[in-house]
């Protein structure tokens, strides 16, 4: 089908919703940062670093941003995960260099982001197991605004439903 490469894997409505026991089998996550680890151009929450703490003791951690560099980098600070900004999602160029330098194994690595198009597509085209979340706070960069009337055009043809509504 057409709109395959937008269907995430799993589907979740918040990061803690997440049974990461399920996912023993993989190496890596790759998270997007804005309003999937923060509200758009603020801090992670001291819950999320508490989580992403307890989760960099069995998986390798990364940030795969369309934010500046700088800013990523100074949020995460103390966090025990890499972060990279400018990635200019949906293209893959830059992060098939990370995912290369970084020794990334595509099939044992999670992809987790709010957006259809700049997270999930794109992961998609990399061959990462696909987690959408919902978006953290509705408020976002005038670009995501754009990404967002194209992902509701999209979405009615996924029939998505969420892993922890289903038994």
């Amino acid at each position: 089908m057409i709109f395959d490469k937008f269907k995430p894997d799993h589907y979740y409505s918040s990061l803690d919703k997440i049974d990461f026991s399920n996912f023993v089998h993989y190496d890596d996550i790759i998270f997007d940062y804005d309003n999937t680890l923060t509200a758009w151009n603020g801090e992670i929450p001291y819950k999320i670093s508490q989580k992403l703490d307890s989760l960099s003791k069995k998986f390798r951690l990364f940030v795969f941003s369309n934010g500046n560099q700088k800013r990523i980098e100074k949020s995460c600070g103390e966090l025990p995960i890499k972060a990279y900004g400018n990635c200019h999602k949906p293209c893959r160029s830059k992060a098939v260099q990370i995912i290369i330098s970084e020794k990334i194994n595509p099939e044992k690595t999670l992809f987790i982001g709010d957006n259809l198009i700049t997270d999930i597509f794109f992961a998609n085209n990399l061959n990462l197991t696909t987690i959408l979340l919902d978006p953290l706070r509705k408020k976002e960069f005038f670009l995501t605004k754009f990404w967002r009337i194209c992902e509701k055009a999209i979405k009615p043809f996924l029939k998505l439903r969420k892993d922890e509504n289903q038994s």
